[in-house]
């Protein structure tokens, strides 16, 4: 098994479908590759409409991938993606929304870009395997439209190598990307905070990083926000933010007295970027 996609839903709603769909239609052979589809918070009727789902696929396709069905009660969207990385089997990893949709052609191009004919990789935390960015692009209201990924992405092209460095904006969220499992290892997102926890979870492990490669630029992930942008958010409770953002700084700190491990540039722009929101 060569890529694990992680699919975690809260209370699902029918953008689910067009998610599962756009993975089940993808062009890559369905051997190679599986999906975790997590189902965390009140299972109410979610829990047998997916396994519905599930079941109504692999009557209608042929030669379906496998689609892996787990639960748990915790409302945690860390400890959601914890139990699918405990129960993984591929190579590599990529964690997807249960708003967004990819390219058909984006799992194939993905995996040929981490370098297909090499594989099966020797799996360690010190290797050298590749971690592959898509080309995210945002679904909004008003239209698709670019990002700090899509921005990340256009800075990186051309380049003949790119590391930890040059690629530093790509590094910011684990989005629209191919993560070797061994690179994760022992690495789990934080389940105390509510918020901040994806971009911390790509620090800790953005020291194992040995080399990053752009996927083509037709290998889309639209990450959707449509229902985002539709009404006024709700501000957390200043408490819930104060601790929140109290947690991140601690744990950045613990990154940024370690120089020879974490990037200091790298840590100082996530503290920087948790200040920020604190105030939103």
């Amino acid at each position: 098994m060569q890529i694990s996609v992680i699919l975690t839903t809260h209370r699902p709603r029918p953008l689910l479908w067009e998610t599962l769909d756009s993975l089940t239609g993808q062009m890559l052979e369905p051997t190679l590759f599986e999906i975790i589809v997590v189902l965390y918070g009140p299972r109410e009727n979610h829990l047998a409409e997916i396994a519905d789902y599930i079941k109504k696929m692999n009557e209608a396709m042929e030669n379906p991938p496998t689609i892996r069905l787990l639960y748990t009660e915790r409302e945690s969207l860390s400890a959601a993606r914890n139990l699918a990385i405990d129960n993984c089997s591929g190579n590599y990893i990529i964690f997807v929304g249960d708003k967004d949709t990819m390219s058909p052609s984006f799992l194939s191009d993905m995996l040929v870009t981490a370098g297909l004919a090499k594989l099966p990789y020797l799996l360690s935390p010190t290797n050298k395997l590749p971690l592959v960015q898509g080309f995210v692009l945002s679904a909004r209201a008003t239209g698709v439209t670019d990002n700090s990924l899509t921005r990340g992405y256009r800075q990186c092209e051309g380049l003949t190598k790119i590391d930890k460095k040059t690629g530093m904006t790509l590094l910011t969220s684990s989005c629209g990307k191919l993560i070797p499992r061994a690179v994760i290892s022992d690495i789990r997102f934080s389940e105390r905070l509510t918020s901040g926890e994806d971009a911390l979870f790509m620090t800790l492990i953005s020291p194992r990083i040995r080399r990053i490669r752009l996927a083509n630029p037709d290998s889309i992930y639209y990450r959707n926000l449509v229902s985002k942008s539709k009404g006024v958010k709700k501000k957390k409770p200043f408490t819930e933010r104060l601790k929140n953002t109290t947690l991140l700084l601690l744990r950045y700190t613990f990154c940024l007295i370690q120089p020879w491990r974490y990037s200091p540039l790298f840590v100082l722009m996530r503290i920087v970027a948790t200040l920020k929101r604190f105030g939103k």
